[in-house]
C-alpha cells in the first residue's frame, strides 16, 4: 500500500505506486520537489506538496 498525503490535510491509500502517482498527476500541474514529494498547482491555482510514501 501506498499513502499519498497532501498538504491540505488531505490523505488517501493506494495499492501501487502506479496509481499513486497517477492521482497526484490528476490534481493539477505537477512538479517534481524530491525523491517522493511533488509540487502541485491545483486547479484554483492554490499550490500544495504531496507526499508519496508507503504504508
Amino acid at each position: 500500500m501506498w499513502r499519498v498525503t497532501r498538504s491540505d490535510t488531505a490523505e488517501s491509500l493506494w495499492v501501487t505506486g502506479y496509481d499513486a502517482k497517477h492521482y497526484i498527476s490528476t490534481l493539477g500541474a505537477v512538479v517534481r520537489i524530491a525523491r517522493n514529494t511533488y509540487g502541485v498547482t491545483l486547479p484554483d491555482m492554490r499550490q500544495i506538496t504531496a507526499r508519496l510514501e508507503r504504508a
